[in-house]
């Protein structure tokens, strides 16, 4: 990851992703106050709260799928953040270009229809606004995404989900699929995708956003990633390599930062 980590970025020991957020938006807000920012698949909302609490911006939105983990976060929040349930395939219960920034941090790659989370996403976003993506990348250890192993490994999945979780836990998240998801995808997609810059750049150019700047993390991150999962006892090896890994390369996950595109342009065939 080329982008340089501030000392007072609160994921600098974190979630580099979240840490890539916070350090776009802090030079967004270097340039424009009041910012306005809509965290699209925010999960518990801890993304919108980290940008609140440091000023990075004034008001802060996290929408998402899981109505469960929505009602369980949803009363515990700063006060100049709301959070809201969504439901698949409908508009969001925004105004037409509402918000300076949106982000969607591990989201895109869950979404079956993603044209149409881009138009809407689109829709809402102010016409000089700012949008910053994080998705899995593809390379050579892409196969090793625990979030397909549901998927290609279902007997040992089911195994460790009823183990670690329970049956009743199994049986509504990936038998009856909740919210059309199985665990956190799509049951349409049944697939966690995974992008190449330029597979990326192509998506978010036929919706009209433009890459402005991109980055990204790691090549062995994975490996590493999933022996410490299934080791407990090498984490703090395992830590220190991925840390070292992140630094050098930048391919097993990609953000990107864009903006949105005159609905006039039209894109080069």
């Amino acid at each position: 990851m080329k982008t340089k980590i501030r000392k007072l970025n609160p994921f600098k020991n974190k979630r580099l992703e979240h840490a890539y957020v916070w350090e776009k938006v802090y030079d967004l807000n270097l340039k424009k106050n009041n910012i306005k920012c809509l965290d699209y698949g925010g999960h518990d909302g801890m993304l919108i709260e980290e940008l609140l609490k440091s000023n990075v911006i004034n008001n802060g939105f996290t929408v998402d799928l899981n109505i469960d983990v929505i009602n369980k976060n949803k009363n515990s929040l700063s006060k100049n953040h709301k959070m809201f349930d969504i439901k698949k395939g409908e508009s969001l219960p925004f105004e037409k270009e509402y918000f300076d920034l949106i982000t969607i941090v591990g989201v895109i790659e869950h979404v079956y229809d993603q044209n149409s989370l881009l138009k809407e996403i689109y829709r809402v976003l102010k016409p000089d606004g700012r949008i910053i993506i994080a998705v899995p990348g593809k390379h050579l250890f892409s196969f090793l995404d625990f979030g397909n192993w549901k998927f290609i490994f279902p007997v040992f999945h089911k195994w460790y989900i009823v183990k670690k979780y329970g049956y009743e836990y199994y049986d509504y998240h990936y038998v009856k699929c909740a919210n059309g998801l199985i665990g956190d995808v799509e049951k349409e997609k049944a697939w966690h995708e995974h992008f190449t810059h330029k597979s990326l750049n192509k998506l978010l150019l036929d919706n009209r956003i433009k890459v402005t700047h991109k980055d990204g993390f790691g090549f062995f991150y994975r490996i590493f990633h999933n022996i410490k999962w299934l080791l407990p006892s090498t984490k703090i090896i395992f830590n220190l390599l991925i840390k070292i890994d992140s630094k050098i390369f930048s391919s097993a996950e990609i953000f990107i930062k864009g903006k949105k595109i005159d609905e006039n342009f039209r894109i080069r065939k």
